[in-house]
């Protein structure tokens, strides 16, 4: 077998599971997704930590996507994952981003560490 594709494809199974978990308000399945130090900068500038980040997720509900290709590459215990998103949320604004989310594996077990988002440009 193939390690390399067995976990980008683990990876990208953890990504649909984060994007199901915000779309559906999972807190608990968030809390197990994300690490204890992560930190999401969002397109605003904004940074959170993963307590306020997981509040934000909650307070502001959306249906969140992956809307094209998503690379993953891999380092050791580190994964860099880059690719589109859309977010369309309950008032029906729709956000359009590019994600780079950085997942970690400590004692076998990956989570995310960093994410950081930006709007797709106008085309």
């Amino acid at each position: 077998m193939d390690n390399t594709r067995d976990t980008t494809a683990l990876l990208l199974g953890l990504e649909a599971g984060r994007c199901e978990a915000i779309s559906t308000g999972d807190r608990a399945r968030l809390e197990a997704l994300l690490a204890d130090d992560m930190q999401q900068i969002h397109a605003s500038g904004v940074a959170e930590g993963k307590a306020a980040y997981i509040d934000t997720l909650l307070r502001r509900r959306r249906r969140c996507e992956r809307t094209g290709e998503t690379t993953v590459r891999l380092y050791g215990d580190t994964a860099v994952m880059t690719g589109p998103q859309r977010n369309v949320y309950a008032d029906g604004t729709v956000g359009d981003m590019l994600t780079t989310l950085v997942w970690i594996r400590r004692e076998g077990c990956w989570q995310l560490a960093s994410s950081h988002s930006t709007h797709m440009p106008a085309r």
